[in-house]
C-alpha cells in the first residue's frame, strides 16, 4: 500500500469515528426526547382526568343539593318529633315516678 492509500484509509477511519458519534448523540437525543414526550402524554392524560374527575364531583355535588333540598322538604311535611330524654325512657318502661333514679327501695 502506498502512503496515501494509508493516509486515505486513516482520513475514511476518522470519518467513520465521527459519524459514530454523532449517531451516538442523536441517539441520546432521541431517547430524552422521547422520555419528555411519554411524559407530555402522561400529563395530557392526567390532565384527562383531572377534567373528567372535576365533572362528576359537580354532578355529585349537583345530586347531594337535589337530595338535600329532598329531604329537607321531606321533613318540612313531617311533625316535629321530641327527642327522646331520660325522662321519655322512664316513661316508656313505667320507671318514672316521685322517686328519683338513684333513690332507694
Amino acid at each position: 500500500m502506498t502512503v496515501a492509500n494509508l493516509n486515505r484509509i486513516k482520513h475514511l477511519e476518522a470519518l467513520v469515528d465521527q459519524h459514530k458519534s454523532a449517531l451516538d448523540e442523536a441517539e441520546t437525543e432521541n431517547h430524552e426526547l422521547r422520555e419528555q414526550l411519554v411524559g407530555a402524554v402522561d400529563a395530557k392524560a392526567a390532565e384527562e382526568e383531572s377534567s373528567t374527575l372535576r365533572e362528576l364531583l359537580a354532578e355529585r355535588e349537583g345530586q347531594l343539593l337535589v337530595m338535600s333540598r329532598r329531604l329537607s322538604d321531606a321533613l318540612d311535611g313531617i311533625p316535629e318529633r321530641r327527642h327522646s330524654s331520660s325522662s321519655d325512657f322512664l316513661h316508656r318502661f313505667g320507671l318514672a315516678g316521685s322517686r328519683g333514679i338513684g333513690a332507694g327501695a
